[in-house]
């Protein structure tokens, strides 16, 4: 685990070739995201480290290449 101390960039978590998910060939994720003002830390969970029995899921929705919605 890598931890970074205050703000440290923006990571993409879409269905495109290019975001971190696609990239690390990733078929399921999670993140918790703590408030700054708490002083815990946010986790992002990658594979089967992101699938958790607790949680509700939501699939990647496929996309065209010429989706205007698709950034």
């Amino acid at each position: 685990m890598v931890a970074m101390a205050g703000p440290s960039g923006f990571v993409g978590v879409a269905g495109t070739p290019w975001s971190l998910v696609s990239q690390m060939n990733a078929t399921a994720f999670s993140y918790c995201l703590a408030p700054p003002e708490s002083g815990k830390k946010s986790r992002l969970f990658l594979g089967a480290g992101g699938k958790t029995a607790a949680t509700t899921t939501t699939p990647f929705v496929k996309t065209l290449p010429d989706d205007p919605l698709r950034s």
